[in-house]
């Protein structure tokens, strides 16, 4: 067997980012992980893979009306905040069946043991685990090993899902007596946390949403939590998610100025008013496009269709030379 820096050049540089379609876009993602996104989409033109999850999704968004307009919105936000499809290929983790019968194949070089001592199917508990969350880890490399991506941008949560397709890959290669994967390294994406509206790191249930309409927006800053001092008394602006969110979306000239009126008793309800029209300000460039693609399902279809088809392509000769190697008629070889 090939060692492993061998193996890793022996593939082209392929990068996989990919997302649930399980909530809306929000600030946390924009300053996260997707900054990192577009830079790598940049480094990797043309193999920068785009996958919109929404098999992992069945467990949250059932209804199949649900799940396709969360699928455009994502797709949407993605494109209107700079994704180029020029560059990166997005596709629908259902438009390529052959993922999931890879997935099948692989289950069998890992044991039950193995996939539970993943962290995230850990933590979920033996009442609230389904089949198929317990699967989660197996479909999650095979859609890392199907397109055979060798790089994967992955936030912390997420690291222990890559190694688990790393250590499956290695198993694949030896059962095989064959190099058919490469060893995906993880790019650590997202390590900015970006505080919610109660303090904590911004997620679906504490998140300000992008392109929410003005009065979700303004309920939800109204929401934040901030600390229990006179309304004119002096503000430390590093320890107040107003004025954190703030230094994200607003200019320099103006941040420096909220950070000194904090210091010399602005109230809170003046920062959050501000926060407010620097958000509204922030979107503007990006607002238009965003609301005319949800206007265009088809157009967003199209797109994810034409990614699938490119993708699908590489998954099916994956999974024909592997059933090639494992002796089964069906595999034609590469």
């Amino acid at each position: 067997m090939a060692a492993a820096c061998d193996i890793h050049e022996a593939f082209p540089p392929r990068v996989i980012c990919g997302a649930r379609p399980t909530q809306a876009v929000h600030l946390g993602h924009v300053f996260g992980a997707f900054e990192d996104f577009r830079g790598l989409q940049v480094r990797h033109p043309g193999e920068t893979f785009a996958l919109i999850a929404d098999l992992h999704a069945l467990d949250a968004r059932f209804h199949r009306r649900n799940l396709e307009l969360a699928t455009h919105e994502l797709t949407s936000a993605w494109l209107a905040l700079g994704l180029d499809p020029r560059r990166t290929l997005f596709y629908r983790q259902s438009d390529v069946p052959a993922v999931m019968e890879l997935a099948l194949v692989l289950a069998h070089l890992v044991s039950v043991a193995d996939i539970e001592r993943v962290p995230a199917v850990r933590a979920a508990g033996p009442q609230r685990r389904t089949a198929g969350s317990l699967l989660y880890p197996v479909v999650m490399a095979a859609d890392i090993l199907g397109p055979r991506a060798t790089v994967v941008a992955a936030g912390r949560d997420q690291i222990a899902h890559v190694e688990f397709a790393r250590r499956l890959a290695r198993r694949a290669n030896r059962a095989l007596e064959e190099v058919v994967f490469p060893l995906p390294q993880t790019r650590r994406v997202g390590e900015t946390v970006i505080p919610g509206t109660d303090g904590r790191k911004m997620c679906g249930e504490n998140g300000i949403r992008l392109f929410a309409p003005v009065s979700e927006l303004q309920e939800r800053i109204r929401g934040i939590v901030t600390a229990t001092v006179g309304a004119t008394a002096p503000k430390d602006p590093d320890c107040c998610t107003v004025a954190r969110l703030h230094a994200l979306v607003s200019t320099t000239d103006r941040h420096a100025e909220l950070r000194e009126d904090y210091r010399a008793g602005l109230s809170f309800e003046e920062a959050k008013r501000r926060l407010l029209l620097a958000i509204v300000e922030f979107r503007a460039p990006f607002e238009e496009r965003y609301h005319s693609l949800r206007a265009e399902p088809d157009t967003i279809d199209d797109l994810l269709h034409n990614g699938a088809a490119a993708v699908r392509e590489e998954a099916e000769k994956t999974l024909e030379r592997i059933l090639a190697l494992a002796g089964m008629t069906g595999g034609k070889g590469m």
